[in-house]
């Protein structure tokens, strides 16, 4: 028997493997064909609490990857996806939400990952969660969170000492800003989140010395525009 033409089992199998509006499963890869390149396709999700969501998008060309709401309305900045390479991470509260992908592709596949995370932040600075020595915090800003929102952390320094925080995470729409600051530093240190798997962890100096004065440090971490979302871990290292 003759082999049917390519065109001829692409469209055939795009039948029963096609993306749209279909619900993904934690963890588990979903195959999807889409005749039309020009139009997204849909994947709704539900997030059963706050927490991380990290997207991969196996095609052969590059994509697009934007979070939208239980309306269909985004959420995110339309984040560009390389062809088999990267991921994309998000962060929801509890609820129902769409990953819509732009593709180059005609055949591709996603999975989602969700993981919990517990927010211990202090939501005012006179509620500033201490810091503790060795001790690594998580911390999350959702898609949902208003832009400007701030989690607060403090340290308190018995001594004068050497200070170096590990600020590290995930962030693949807008940015997460980092300023710390006390008496003992003029001005602020100031770091950003703003890619996947970001490093930008930093010691605590002044312009005379690569110690702090004893006394009480901030650390103000702030949602920098309406479609940020992303997650982070802090730690005073010992």
């Amino acid at each position: 028997m003759d082999e049917a033409p390519d065109n001829y089992m692409f469209a055939f199998a795009s039948q029963f493997i096609n993306g749209n509006d279909r619900t993904l499963k934690d963890k588990t890869w979903v195959c999807s064909g889409n005749t039309d390149t020009q139009k997204p396709i849909y994947y709704k999700f539900t997030a059963p609490k706050t927490g991380s969501v990290t997207v991969n998008v196996e095609s052969e060309y590059s994509s697009y990857v934007t979070l939208l709401n239980s309306s269909k309305k985004a959420l995110s900045d339309k984040t560009y996806y390389l062809s088999s390479t990267g991921k994309v991470c998000f962060a929801v509260s509890k609820g129902t939400y769409y990953l819509k992908v732009d593709s180059s592709s005609e055949l591709f596949r996603v999975k989602y990952t969700f993981k919990a995370i517990s927010d211990v932040s202090g939501t005012t600075k006179t509620k500033a969660k201490s810091l503790t020595a060795g001790k690594s915090l998580a911390g999350v800003v959702t898609a949902t969170d208003k832009t400007g929102k701030v989690d607060w952390y403090k340290i308190t320094l018995t001594k004068t000492q050497a200070v170096k925080i590990t600020f590290t995470g995930s962030v693949s729409s807008g940015n997460v800003k980092l300023e710390f600051y006390g008496g003992g530093i003029s001005g602020s240190i100031t770091e950003t989140l703003d890619t996947v798997e970001e490093d930008a962890s930093f010691a605590a100096e002044t312009w005379t010395s690569t110690k702090l004065p004893k006394g009480t440090y901030y650390i103000k971490i702030t949602k920098g525009t309406k479609n940020t979302s992303g997650f982070y871990n802090i730690k005073l290292n010992k």
